[in-house]
């Protein structure tokens, strides 16, 4: 696996997303968000990165996504753009902690943060 980190200055980023990840045959655009309370409101992602990761999305061998660290319920969970779309769409204004659609990334919690096993996205 390739990853490559994408710098963001104090919040405002013209990037599509935090991270780059390849492996093979599959690239990720992979933004990284936290939030201590039990939803996550969308309007947290910016315009610009709605914007870019959902056009490259819809590139062959592309998949952007969205992994939310839900602080208070120690719960982390992966979102496709597209279904973040989908929400907008529907005029859905946040994501909360158990919605059947985020894929949960198992992890071992240590004192505050975790050890992620990615083995299941990648």
């Amino acid at each position: 696996v390739c990853i490559i980190r994408l710098i963001d200055s104090y919040g405002y980023s013209q990037n599509p997303s935090d991270f780059i990840v390849y492996k093979s045959p599959t690239m990720y655009f992979m933004e990284l968000k936290s939030h201590e309370h039990k939803s996550f409101p969308i309007n947290c992602i910016s315009e610009n990165q709605l914007t870019l990761m959902s056009k490259w999305d819809k590139l062959e061998g592309i998949h952007s996504i969205v992994i939310i660290w839900f602080v208070d319920c120690d719960t982390t969970k992966l979102f496709t753009i597209g279904y973040i779309n989908e929400c907008i769409a529907k005029g859905i204004k946040s994501i909360r902690y158990d919605d059947e659609h985020g894929i949960e990334i198992p992890a071992k919690k240590k004192r505050k943060f975790f050890n992620y096993d990615f083995s299941n996205v990648f």
